[in-house]
């Protein structure tokens, strides 16, 4: 009997053993990943424009059979704008979007986005772009990510002022805000005002305070920064295409999943496929559009430049070309090359004036 005990207990550790691998195997099988998408923007419900990120994410789960799960983080809670390329790149998120210009890091060849383009609709800019970067130029300032998604141009930089800067000597003296971008700082300097370096979020409470008299930024943030209740003059020949704005995957991340997992996020990527980065584009286009004529259909008011200023500023603008593909060049990047056929993309896509100041 004793022994018949031993057997029975033996045959129902190993049935729980069984069962419980079973249930193990089981779990593996239908366990989800959790990725981490670190915005240093504000959600859809603020920011229509992260919409496009959130498209792609439903896609990617539900073609991963909700193997995978990405789950965002808003408002610079894991990274700033500065600092959110290095939080990818440490780990702390899986995913990050970030603007190279604004960025802590140095992107030395994105930056030919930020040199005087005239302005054009966000979607021609971004197909122009893209056409460029799919070409290999960009691989080593992006070696250490994966590139998901990325749109040109989806904001301009544009003159916005306190009080009225009817010629170009009206602005001498006046202090302008600037984000990054060497090109932005030295096109306000040529023209006579001071650059103060500033985040969009910080414009506001500068313009409260008196600090600065203007903004060379993005007018999307008239509202959503608060730059309306300040600033009532808009200056459409001093707008810009301004920045290059990109979303990308820790390569750990990217190379800890399984190979048809992989296949699934090349496909998605932007060297795949426009889908993503164009709808980016467009929504931006769209809300850029609707952020501005709401601005001059109340407070706001345009002024136009005189034939003499608008020369003037072309000659400024033409100087920043041939600095900055002379600098490049000289560090060994084929800087002419890159704004040689970003300008002829655009051409091709309609765009009349690509540049200011500058024709290949």
């Amino acid at each position: 009997m004793k022994k018949l005990s031993v057997f029975l207990a033996i045959i129902l550790l190993v049935g729980i053993l069984f069962v419980s691998g079973c249930n193990s195997t089981a779990s593996t099988e239908t366990s989800t990943e959790r990725l981490i998408d670190s915005q240093p923007f504000f959600p859809v419900d603020i920011d229509p424009s992260r919409a496009a990120y959130l498209d792609w994410i439903k896609d990617f789960e539900e073609l991963t059979d909700g193997r995978y799960n990405v789950e965002q983080t808003w408002g610079g809670v894991l990274g700033t704008l500065e600092t959110n390329y290095d939080t990818v790149l440490s780990g702390r998120s899986d995913f990050g979007m970030f603007i190279p210009k604004d960025s802590d890091r140095s992107f030395p060849m994105s930056e030919v986005v930020t040199l005087p383009f005239g302005f054009s609709p966000a979607d021609i800019r971004t197909e122009a772009w893209l056409e460029v970067f799919r070409k290999g130029y960009f691989e080593e300032e992006y070696s250490d990510v994966k590139v998901i998604l990325m749109a040109a141009g989806t904001c301009t930089d544009d003159l916005l002022t306190v009080s009225p800067v009817n010629t170009m000597a009206d602005l001498k003296g006046m202090k302008i805000a600037v984000s990054g971008g060497v090109s932005q700082q030295e096109i306000i300097k040529a023209m006579g005002a001071t650059p103060v370096f500033a985040t969009p979020m910080d414009v506001s409470t500068m313009l409260e305070r008196g600090i600065v008299d203007g903004l060379f930024m993005s007018s999307y943030g008239l509202y959503m920064n608060q730059y309306a209740e300040y600033v009532k003059y808009f200056y459409p020949q001093v707008r810009f295409t301004s920045i290059v704005e990109a979303w990308v995957l820790n390569k750990d991340a990217y190379n800890r999943m399984p190979e048809d997992v992989k296949a699934i996020v090349d496909d998605m990527s932007v060297m795949k496929t426009d889908k993503y980065s164009m709808n980016l584009a467009r929504i931006e286009a769209q809300e850029l559009d609707a952020v501005l004529d709401k601005f001059l259909s109340t407070t706001g008011t345009e002024i136009y430049w005189g034939e003499e200023d608008v020369t003037e500023l072309s000659e400024i603008c033409s100087l920043q070309f041939e600095r900055w593909i002379s600098d490049k060049t000289a560090m060994g990047y084929p800087a002419k090359e890159v704004v040689d056929e970003y300008y002829n993309n655009l051409k091709e896509l309609g765009v009349e004036n690509p540049s200011i100041g500058y024709t290949p």
